[in-house]
């Protein structure tokens, strides 16, 4: 019976670098834009939209609807400045749709901040810590015009990337801290910089090392920098890994992470004899 759970838990999880929620070397225009593309598009800074997640949409936008922020126009190909963040968004509701349909799935999130450098054995890591869940989709708006504009979905809340810390529970051969598995962010203080000094707190209660360097804690973003595999072994080291204020809009599938803690439960409970007795 272990060796069938231990099985059906290899199935279950991509730990590898093929997880676009462990590894993003670089951003696709059909599933991802760095919201640092938006910075001032609607005259306020691509932070604002951090601020505005993490408040749960409840920072005013002047002008703007409750409940909703906006990206950027809705233009064609004849607006060649605001043109090639329209067609990305475009792209990304494509995906969006498409996985739900075929899947059942809802995918879509701002990641933010970036996480980025190497596990002890050399694996590379380069992904969101923070996973906020958001719809996208087109609106008017006075003032603006026809905006590509972005909401929270309703009945989900910020959630930290379950494939990071399974993998890093995995990779440096620890059990899944239970402490992280579900953390209550409804409890954090919902100001940016609170938050930014909650989250620190948090991993600091547990065995899990990340760099909380200055630069996270200003209030700006930075662009995403795409890297060849090459350049980002040169410029990362094993065992450390630090935090950038990169943020990234698109599809981070994330499905089979949640069923991961129970296979651990059952594997650490040797009291299951076989199929039947499981059932």
């Amino acid at each position: 019976m272990q060796r069938i759970l231990q099985s059906y838990l290899r199935r279950l999880t991509n730990l590898n670098s093929t997880n676009r929620s462990l590894y993003l070397p670089r951003l696709s225009t059909r599933q991802h834009l760095d919201i640092q593309e938006v910075n001032f598009s609607n005259n306020f800074s691509s932070f604002k939209l951090v601020e505005w997640l993490i408040a749960g949409g409840k920072h005013e936008v002047k002008g703007v609807p409750q409940g909703i922020i906006p990206l950027a126009p809705v233009a064609d190909s004849r607006q060649a400045t605001a043109a090639p963040v329209s067609q990305v968004l475009r792209q990304i509701v494509r995906t969006d749709k498409f996985l739900n349909e075929e899947q059942g799935t809802h995918d879509l999130y701002v990641g933010w901040p970036f996480i980025r450098g190497q596990f002890q054995d050399g694996t590379p890591v380069r992904c969101p810590l923070l996973f906020f869940p958001i719809e996208l989709r087109q609106q008017e708006i006075t003032g603006l015009g026809r905006q590509w504009v972005l909401s929270l979905r309703e009945g989900e809340s910020i959630m930290l990337n379950r494939s990071f810390l399974l993998s890093y529970a995995h990779r440096h051969n620890l059990p899944f801290n239970e402490l992280l598995s579900e953390p209550n962010f409804d409890e954090f203080d919902r100001d940016s910089r609170v938050f930014r000094t909650s989250l620190y707190q948090l991993f600091k209660e547990t065995e899990i090392e990340l760099n909380f360097n200055q630069e996270l804690f200003v209030d700006e973003l930075s662009s995403f920098r795409g890297f060849t595999k090459e350049e980002f072994k040169e410029e990362t080291d094993p065992g450390i890994l630090k935090l950038y204020p990169e943020a990234v809009l698109g599809v981070f599938p994330q499905s089979g992470s949640y069923l991961v803690p129970d296979y651990q439960r059952f594997l650490s409970h040797d009291h299951i004899p076989d199929i039947k007795e499981f059932f």
